[in-house]
């Protein structure tokens, strides 16, 4: 599956997760699926809401999600997924990450 993200939403995604450091910033990823791509309309950046280890964890407030969702919903659109940065480590998934995913949806590291 391709994720397919435009120039303005890559220079959304830049600008938010800039603005987050030294810590890990994330945000969802809203747009539509079509056959073998998932078409990104909006990059929408949150809060990191862990407590503690925010340089090396995120955590999105289910509420903001939820609220989120039920937006893209309102527009005919869907949660394709999530992004977040890795703070002076290389854009990999670590294995925290690994098993914090949810299958569906997918995840864009910078």
């Amino acid at each position: 599956m391709v994720l397919r993200l435009k120039p303005a939403d890559m220079r959304q995604i830049q600008i938010h997760l800039c603005a987050s450091y030294p810590e890990e910033g994330c945000g969802v990823l809203v747009g539509r699926e079509t056959p073998g791509a998932r078409e990104v309309e909006r990059a929408i950046g949150l809060e990191n809401q862990r407590g503690d280890r925010r340089h090396q964890r995120y955590l999105i407030d289910p509420v903001q999600f939820l609220d989120v969702e039920r937006r893209a919903r309102a527009d005919s659109l869907e949660v394709l997924g999530f992004f977040h940065s890795h703070p002076d480590v290389p854009a990999r998934p670590s294995s925290f990450d690994l098993e914090q995913a949810w299958g569906y949806y997918s995840y864009l590291i910078v």
